[in-house]
């Protein structure tokens, strides 16, 4: 059941600012909030938010209203009960297995970039796929794959996108001693070794990389993919052993200090990690990346499908504008009040295509609980 916002006792948030015509005569848009800290904080920024809303989009009314999670809102969408919703990635692609056509992505927000993803696209321009992720690799070990001279990583920032990825990294003599011999390291060649991850709750640092190693197959040899155990792996049957090695800080000092051959982490922990390692560079010289997983896309803003056109560009526009005014750190600017929200800080456009390797994620962790 939903619970309405109130500005004043008893009144709900479709009070109306008054900008030249009547709240009877302004059209509706329902939209529902899902609390990710304390509900009375975010009530408090739910009604900030509305008169935002309002004024960049002249001629209609708000209506904010609460869910119980973000599974909640996709299926509130999917039946027509709100107009749009902020959702995460995995609750929309929950949406779209259960509730098909139901529901269409709108925004999706955007996070720093990297400039080795910028500098490499496959030969469809795509910067997330597998063959873009192959070259980002071979980069990000200090080789430029267009022109086989020197390139310079260390976890360089460039622009923002609406996804991050995972990465395993090894260290570089760890690498040299399990590299094939076509020269190249792959997961597979982590069978029966010990691979630092994090909680079964941090899509970076357990459920994007066990999907990973789900699709490591050794040319058919092992059907199911790699199997994480607690001990004693099997190496012949793809098995690797799990070790919950701390943080990411801490997981980062297991692996340079050889306690574990691997681990993961997200792209990239290693300009974060508090660590003696970090002098003359060790965390990126010393080290080198296995794998990526494939982009693990951001959270955004979602809307029904039977939404008009000429709302949901109003919507996109007006979001936008909201997100970028003032700054995140002085209250009161619509940027503060979107980061009180979520953590936003810009939005880009999107489509359902993009979330379709969520939806695959979705199906298979579905499938493996």
């Amino acid at each position: 059941m939903k619970k309405s916002f109130a500005l004043v006792s008893g009144l709900l948030l479709t009070v109306a600012s008054v900008t030249g015509c009547r709240s009877s005569d302004k059209k509706t848009i329902r939209l529902q909030l899902t609390p990710s800290r304390p509900i009375e904080k975010l009530s408090d920024t739910a009604a900030a938010l509305k008169p935002l809303l309002e004024k960049e989009m002249e001629g209609y009314n708000f209506v904010i209203t609460t869910g119980n999670d973000f599974a909640a809102d996709g299926q509130a969408l999917a039946a027509g009960s709100i107009d749009a919703a902020f959702i995460t990635a995995s609750a929309f692609a929950q949406t779209q297995i259960k509730f098909a056509n139901k529901v269409d992505m709108l925004l999706t927000a955007t996070r720093a970039g990297f400039q080795v993803v910028e500098d490499f696209a496959d030969d469809n321009g795509n910067h997330n796929s597998e063959a873009a992720r192959a070259l980002q690799v071979q980069a990000m070990n200090g080789v430029n794959p267009k022109t086989n001279a020197a390139y310079d990583y260390k976890g360089q920032g460039f622009g923002v996108a609406g996804y991050y990825y995972a990465e395993m990294i090894t260290t570089k003599a760890k690498a040299e001693a399990l590299k094939g011999d076509d020269g190249k390291l792959t997961l597979e060649d982590f069978a029966g070794k010990k691979i630092g991850m994090q909680s079964i709750a941090s899509p970076a640092g357990y459920t994007y990389p066990m999907y990973a190693f789900s699709k490591a197959t050794n040319n058919g040899a092992w059907a199911d993919g790699m199997k994480g155990v607690e001990e004693n792996p099997d190496a012949s049957k793809g098995q690797f052993q799990i070790v919950s090695a701390g943080n990411y800080n801490d997981t980062f000092n297991a692996l340079m200090s050889g306690q574990i051959d691997a681990c993961w982490g997200y792209m990239d922990f290693r300009t974060n990690v508090d660590t003696k390692f970090v002098e003359n560079g060790k965390n990126f010289s010393d080290t080198y990346t296995v794998a990526l997983t494939q982009g693990i896309l951001n959270d955004g803003v979602a809307v029904r499908s039977g939404l008009d056109k000429e709302i949901r560009e109003a919507l996109a526009k007006a979001f936008k504008a909201i997100v970028t005014s003032g700054d995140k750190n002085t209250k009161g600017t619509g940027a503060n009040i979107i980061y009180g929200l979520y953590q936003h800080t810009g939005y880009k456009d999107a489509t359902n295509d993009d979330y379709a390797g969520e939806v695959e994620f979705e199906k298979w962790k579905q499938a493996n609980k």
